[in-house]
């Protein structure tokens, strides 16, 4: 006889009771009655069940039992996430008109969201919506038409080739309104947006707003602000940003309480890192740039802006320290006005980072290599350590918030401690392969990451334990797809590969991609059990089908009405970049 016991995730925080569980949007929120399309449900403390076979010594399982319900049909391949997110897809014929979202919970709490899906004929949506122009069909096939894991050849689809014009060797990718978005170009004064299916694209151009405020003022003492910076360049001029910064820092999309921002930021390695800079503009033309003064929160402390995420309405930026400084991980509470802001130490708050166990070496070199959120949490990593919050608004880790707020993960496996993380002695202009973790990514219950060690990538999955709930603690992790010859790396293909550079996941598939001479590869899964080599299917050829590709410099699961994939730039230092959509 099999013995189960089902048990809730609460959230809780001290002896209080944990936040009632709550929707905020289904995003897309505007869809064709023609398509199948990928959403996600948003909302705040979504719990999951826990089930635990007594009968056998197997760790907890995530019931992954949520419905939810439009137009009082339940949706296919619902998918718990996390407990800010449900993945779902809308299926083709859904009734046009404005309908209500459900969900229903695993203990069968049920939660609303009125009127918040509106299903439309197909001509009635945006253009920025990606669904005009002809379509690439095996792209934006239903999911269950995507070639099953054992299916082969799996190709990915070239978007284009040096798709900002210039030459430029590096650009992230990224969304923002609707658009897929590459950059910033060599020069650090545009980004090219393209509609999702790839068949168009146009130019847009920067231009930022100078802090001229005391007590901190931006150093630039040029009449123009149209550029980020770019390496190497002269001071004082055009050609640097509104700080003079001058090297590569972030570029990102992300949604804070429902309005879309374009997140960029550089450095300055002398200076140091003082500003950030947000759009929320419409993307066309020209973007206006705000500045975030951060000095306030990073003490001066920061060469470089690293890492960027967003929880609770909050956007973390990680930075790269300096003198001793360790790394810098600054949380933002407010978005600015025009023509930019001077935040408060409630409005940017430093979470001391430098006094916990991934920061208390110190060194000029310590950074945050990556940041991600799963279960509500956020996730900081560096070569020095992983760490987690213990709530979805984390306080400094300071005397009490080092003891309450955040919680040390470093996997405790053997072959964690019997390998050493890479370390980057670069100010700036990171690739994937200079990051101890590229990456981060949720999957099926799971949490997967990155790690680049000095003799091999490693990609490690957390599955929670009836003791962590839905957190991943250290000892959590296990290593996925340990090489036979080296069973302290992972190794999906035929050979070791040197560095790990992507870790992305869509709801349908995880994504995991390496660096090599010889070519970057990519390979997939769909298995939603801890998944195995045997499990992973390379997609197309070493380079992806350009073979001087060695590189991955950005990649992420972009979703859009209709389209639910993994892009990717990939390149090399001395060649354009080329635009990727997996599939």
């Amino acid at each position: 006889m099999v013995r189960a016991i089902g048990l809730v995730a609460l959230a809780v925080s001290g002896c209080a009771a944990a936040e009632e569980p709550r929707l905020i949007a289904i995003e897309p929120a505007r869809v064709s009655h023609l398509d199948v399309t990928p959403a996600v449900v948003t909302g705040a403390n979504l719990r999951a069940a826990l089930q635990l076979d007594l009968d056998t010594h197997d760790p907890a399982v995530v019931d992954a039992g949520w419905t939810v319900l439009i137009a009082d049909a339940a949706m296919p391949d619902t998918h718990w996430r996390d407990r800010t997110a449900i993945d779902v897809t809308l299926p083709r014929g859904l009734p046009v008109g404005t309908h209500d979202v459900h969900a229903v919970a695993p203990d069968g709490t049920t939660l609303l969201l009125e009127g918040a899906l509106v299903v439309v004929a197909i001509d009635e949506l945006d253009p920025d919506g990606g669904l005009d122009g002809p379509r690439d069909a095996s792209l934006d096939a239903p999911l269950d038409a995507v070639p099953d894991a054992d299916e082969t050849p799996i190709d990915p689809f070239i978007v284009e080739v040096n798709p900002l014009g210039d030459g430029t060797s590096f650009a992230f990718v990224t969304s923002y309104r609707g658009r897929v978005v590459v950059g910033p170009s060599a020069d650090g004064m545009r980004i090219e947006a393209f509609v999702p299916d790839g068949t168009a694209h146009e130019d847009v151009t920067f231009h930022f707003e100078r802090d001229v405020s005391p007590p901190n003022t931006a150093d630039n003492a040029t009449s123009e602000y149209r550029s980020i910076g770019a390496t190497g360049c002269a001071e004082n001029t055009a050609a640097c940003g509104p700080n003079n910064e001058s090297v590569r820092g972030v570029l990102a999309g992300v949604v804070i309480d429902g309005t879309p921002w374009l997140v960029i930021g550089g450095g300055h390695a002398a200076r140091g890192l003082e500003y950030i800079y947000m759009s929320s503009d419409s993307i066309e033309g020209t973007l206006d740039f705000r500045y975030v003064d951060i000095l306030r929160a990073a003490n001066g402390d920061g060469y470089t802006s690293t890492a960027l995420a967003v929880l609770a309405d909050r956007l973390y930026v990680g930075a790269l320290g300096r003198g001793g400084a360790g790394p810098l991980l600054v949380g933002l509470t407010t978005t600015p006005p025009l023509p930019g802001s001077d935040p408060t130490n409630q409005e940017a708050i430093s979470m001391q980072l430098s006094a916990s166990p991934i920061g208390a070496a110190g060194g000029t070199t310590d950074k945050i290599d990556a940041l991600g959120t799963f279960s509500d949490k956020l996730y900081v990593a560096n070569p020095r350590g992983w760490m987690r919050s213990n709530s979805s608004t984390p306080g400094p880790y300071d005397l009490v918030g080092g003891l309450l707020g955040w919680t040390l993960t470093t996997p405790t496996a053997s072959a964690f401690d019997a390998t050493l993380d890479v370390k980057s002695s670069k100010l700036g202009d990171l690739y994937p392969a200079d990051r101890a973790v590229p990456q981060m990514a949720a999957f099926a219950g799971r949490f997967y990451v990155g790690r680049n060690t000095t003799t091999g990538p490693q990609l490690w999955m957390c599955i929670p334990s009836l003791l962590s709930l839905t957190d991943c603690n250290a000892g959590d992790w296990q290593l996925v797809a340990p090489a036979s010859a080296s069973p302290h790396h992972t190794q999906l293909g035929t050979t070791l590969l040197p560095a790990i550079t992507l870790v992305a996941a869509t709801s349908s598939h995880l994504y995991v991609g390496f660096d090599s001479a010889t070519g970057v590869e990519v390979y997939r899964t769909s298995t939603t059990a801890p998944p195995g080599a045997a499990d992973f299917v390379r997609i197309g050829a070493p380079g992806l089908g350009m073979p001087t590709a060695t590189q991955i410099m950005d990649g992420r699961r972009l979703v859009f009405p209709g389209d639910d994939h993994v892009w990717l730039t990939i390149g090399s230092p001395t060649t354009p970049v080329t635009l990727v959509k997996l599939p």
